[in-house]
C-alpha cells in the first residue's frame, strides 16, 4: 500500500468524524437545553404524598461519599455539597 492510499483512508476517517461533530453541534445549538438535558422526562414531585421511596432515603456521611467516589472513579473530590432542593443546573 502506498502512502497516497493510506493518506486517503485516514483523511476519510477524519472527515467523517468532523462531519459528525458538526452535525451534533448544530443539533445541540438549535434545541433547547431543557430538551438536551432530558428535563421533559422528569416526573413532577408530589409534595402531598409522603409515602414515596425517596422520602426514606438517608444521607450518607461525607467520608463515606468521598470513599465511594475514590473507589468507583478516577476523580479526586475537593469538596462536597448537599443539594436539598431541585433547581436548574443542580445535576
Amino acid at each position: 500500500m502506498d502512502v497516497r492510499k493510506i493518506h486517503s483512508y485516514i483523511s476519510l476517517l477524519i472527515s467523517v468524524q468532523l462531519l459528525l461533530w458538526t452535525v451534533s453541534g448544530l443539533y445541540f445549538s438549535f434545541n433547547k437545553i431543557e430538551k438536551i438535558r432530558g428535563e421533559h422526562y422528569y416526573r413532577a414531585l408530589d409534595k402531598g404524598n409522603t409515602s414515596s421511596d425517596y422520602d426514606t432515603v438517608e444521607m450518607i456521611s461525607k467520608s463515606n461519599a468521598f470513599s465511594i467516589i475514590l473507589e468507583k472513579t478516577f476523580l479526586i473530590p475537593l469538596e462536597l455539597e448537599v443539594i436539598s432542593e431541585l433547581k436548574k443546573g443542580s445535576e
